[in-house]
């Protein structure tokens, strides 16, 4: 059985503007966070979009997240439960990162 770390969740997000995106990590401390443009064709019309992807973990409960995304107007795509061995991965990464940087 593979164990969870404790309130702590991986997340992507949806929405308009890279701002949008910031702004909704800054709020839920998240961490390990990455933002992607997308430009996707839509076939009826032919017109193009794009759209903002955030991927992320946070401390935040999915309710929470949930509500917040829904205030801000961008779209929870998931929150799932992060594996204690890839926290365990990230966390040595960070410290790894870490100490290259004081070097």
């Amino acid at each position: 059985m593979r164990k969870v770390v404790p309130s702590m969740f991986r997340i992507q997000i949806n929405a308009d503007t890279e701002q949008e995106v910031e702004a909704f990590m800054t709020t839920i401390s998240a961490e390990d966070v990455v933002i992607e443009e997308w430009d996707y064709t839509l076939r009826e019309t032919g017109k193009t979009e794009t759209i903002v992807h955030g991927f992320g973990m946070s401390p935040c409960l999915p309710k929470y997240l949930n509500r917040l995304a829904d205030v801000m107007e961008i779209s929870l795509i998931y929150a799932e439960p992060v594996i204690q061995e890839e926290y365990q991965c990230f966390l040595s990464e960070q410290a790894s990162n870490t100490n290259r940087e004081e070097c």
